[in-house]
Formats: structure tokens, sequence, C-alpha cells
């Protein structure tokens, strides 16, 4: 750039004061002629190096682009502190999610354990009960089969002498009493079946309920 006083050599200055009033483009001049204008009243003038222009604003460019850094910097760490804190939200989320299902687990396994032993017991009394009636029956077979036994003996060890019907009789009385008995004998079912399969499902109910809520965590 050529300077502005002579118009022949290369400014090498720039003198924001030597502009004209209302100017804020400073003059460029050559170093002859900064030296020749800047003399008596005008000695005073603020003027600067274009090499030191350059070398200064080459620093200011710098110095903002290191200030637009900092800025970016300073931004992403209020994301990082943003992430924390959804971090710890979902971590919240996670504990009492599980802390809940722990709970509702508990509480659904009581009830059915419950339930189970109340079962187990309805069932248990009604097998004793059948196993009553089989005593009692049992009891009055051999009682019976021993009074036939009397009776047979009885009519043995009085008679000498045995009439066909005598002999018809007896044998009526010693029918194998087992065998009745057997008859009429209940069943009796000691097997205990115990069903978990709604516990099954109550454990695995709950189990996609908190990985449903943690899904629906992680897409949030």
């Amino acid at each position: 750039m050529l300077c502005e006083h002579c118009v022949a050599n290369e400014a090498t200055q720039e003198c924001i004061d030597c502009a004209a009033t209302g100017d804020s483009n400073p003059v460029k001049l050559c170093n002859q002629c900064s030296k020749d204008v800047h003399k008596g009243r005008m000695s005073n003038h603020r003027f600067v190096s274009s090499s030191e222009k350059a070398q200064r604003e080459h620093v200011l460019e710098k110095v903002e682009d290191y200030q637009s850094r900092i800025a970016r910097h300073r931004k992403r760490n209020e994301e990082f502190a943003s992430v924390r804190k959804d971090i710890e939200e979902r971590q919240m989320i996670y504990e009492r999610n599980i802390r809940e299902t722990i709970i509702e687990l508990q509480q659904r396994l009581k009830q059915k354990a419950g339930e189970m032993i109340k079962k187990i017991k309805e069932d248990g009394k009604e097998k004793l009960s059948q196993l009553q009636q089989c005593s009692e029956l049992y009891q009055e077979a051999v009682r019976t089969a021993q009074e036939n036994y009397d009776k047979a003996a009885e009519i043995l060890k009085e008679t000498s002498s045995l009439a066909t019907e005598d002999i018809q009789k007896i044998e009526d009385m010693l029918v194998p009493f087992d065998i009745v008995f057997l008859e009429k004998y209940p069943t009796v079912d000691t097997t205990y079946m115990v069903d978990y399969r709604a516990v099954n499902e109550a454990v695995k109910e709950k189990c996609q309920k908190a990985l449903s809520l943690k899904a629906l965590v992680e897409l949030r």
C-alpha cells in the first residue's frame, strides 16, 4: 500500500490523528513522510507502524480465538454437569424401581405362601378325616369278623355232627372280611401337589415391569 502523502513510497505507518475530523480510518504514511509531518504541534500524534498493527491484529485474533475456546469448553463443562444430573436421576429411578419391585414380590410371595399353606392344611384335614373313616371301618370289620369267628367256633364246639344247613351257616359267617373291607375302604391320596406357577408368573411379571421401566428411563 502506497503512502497517502507522497503516493510514491510504501506506507509503513498509520496515524489516526492525521485523519480528517469524523474519519475513523487512519492516514497511511511512509517513514519519511511521517517524519516530515509529525513535527511541532503534530509531534504528539498517535501513530503506529503497519508491522506493529499487523502484529497487534494477529495477537487480537489469537486472544479472540482463545476466548472462543474458553467459551466452548465452559459450555462443554455445563453439558457434563447436565449429564451427571441425568445419570444421578436415572440411578435414583433404578434404585426406587428395584426396591418397589422387591417389596411387591415379597408381598406377592407372602400372599401366595399363605394361600399354599392354607390349601395344604385344608387337604391335610380332609385326608385325616378320610383316614379316620378308614380306621372306623377297619375296626368295625375286625369286630364283625371276630364275632363271626366266635359264633362259628361255638357251633363247632357244641355240635359233633353238623347238618348241611349248619355247614352253610358257618361258611356264610366266615366270608373273608378283608375283601369286604377293601371294597368299602375309601381312597386316600397322601400326595401333596404344590403349584408354583402363580409365584413364577408373579416374579416374571415384576421383572418385566422393572425392565420396561428401565427401557423407558433410557429412552427419556
